[in-house]
């Protein structure tokens, strides 16, 4: 059904919304009422000054759409998207999480803007580029969650950037023992041991391993 209804008073009566009037209006208790039909394909009455001034323009369907398609978040409400940005907040602002020490309790705070919708949250991080993703406070581990201080990380860029991971500088790089473990191929542990035995960073990291028996020897 389409193209324009005449009410009582000689007005035009155009679809408004989703609602299409089917006739002209009649009046029920001194207001000017037309019945009309909705995209959704249910019809009722309204009233003229309600349809012509755009205050009903649907049966109540789009509100529940709406409210639906807010409910489910866009369909992600079981996604591990969801899930990460719950943990996030609850651990953050819920003084009665267990975790709450640890992040909340030591001043680690979540954005408004991200506190306020699993939306925004989603818009800024996008989806996880995989399943061995999860969120990264980066490049300060000590930081916010915040969109300029987080990033999708896999655990060994996480492992890297945890605060008890000790940074070494070489030549005016910075890496931490975990990378530099990487560059050099001597393990973690036997860097760790040799700075203990107050090894010079530059030695820690690139003396090789002559042989099992000698992990820490010095030249």
């Amino acid at each position: 059904i389409s193209g324009v209804r005449v009410d009582s008073e000689g007005g035009v009566l155009e679809k408004q919304g989703k609602l299409s009037p089917l006739g002209s209006a009649f009046k029920i208790s001194k207001n000017l009422q037309v019945v009309c039909l909705c995209d959704c394909g249910r019809s009722l009455v309204v009233q003229v000054h309600h349809l012509a001034s755009g205050n009903t323009t649907s049966c109540g369907c789009w509100h529940r759409e709406v409210s639906v398609k807010c409910n489910t978040t866009h369909g992600l409400r079981k996604s591990s998207e969801y899930n990460i940005w719950q943990h996030i907040k609850t651990r953050c602002l819920n003084r009665r999480n267990k975790r709450y020490a640890d992040y909340g309790g030591r001043g680690i705070a979540m954005c408004e803007r991200w506190a306020e919708s699993f939306e925004n949250f989603y818009s800024d991080m996008g989806p996880k580029p995989s399943q061995q993703h999860s969120i990264d406070r980066f490049p300060d581990n000590n930081g916010n969650y915040c969109p300029e201080n987080c990033r999708w990380a896999t655990r060994e860029e996480q492992g890297s950037n945890k605060r008890s991971n000790r940074t070494l500088v070489l030549d005016g790089i910075s890496r931490t023992v975990a990378e530099w473990s990487r560059v050099s191929m001597v393990s973690s542990a036997t860097i760790r041991a040799r700075l203990k035995l107050g090894w010079s960073n530059k030695d820690a990291v690139m003396t090789p391993v002559r042989s099992r028996n000698n992990l820490v020897a010095s030249n």
